[in-house]
């Protein structure tokens, strides 16, 4: 499973919707997960990081809902 649908999966809890896929953005990993409890803090702290609208400096979480073809469409336009 994605870290990133756990860490929705945990921040949601019981209202939780289903996740299907989860996309990451290029770059460096910046630190690591160990076994145990990981929280949504410790996700974004082995994440890229970007600038967000909001000056926060972090990848804003978006949710898109996409068909089987939009979802191929887009696997297949991402840059390798």
């Amino acid at each position: 499973m994605s870290i990133y649908i756990y860490a929705v999966k945990e921040a949601e809890g019981n209202i939780s919707e289903p996740i299907a896929a989860a996309i990451v953005p290029v770059g460096n990993i910046n630190s690591s997960l160990y076994k145990g409890d990981i929280t949504v803090s410790d996700v974004f702290d082995v994440s890229s990081l970007g600038v967000g609208k909001d000056g926060l400096s972090v990848y804003p979480l978006i949710e898109v809902y996409l068909t089987g073809k939009e979802l191929k469409t887009v696997a297949e336009e991402m840059p390798l």
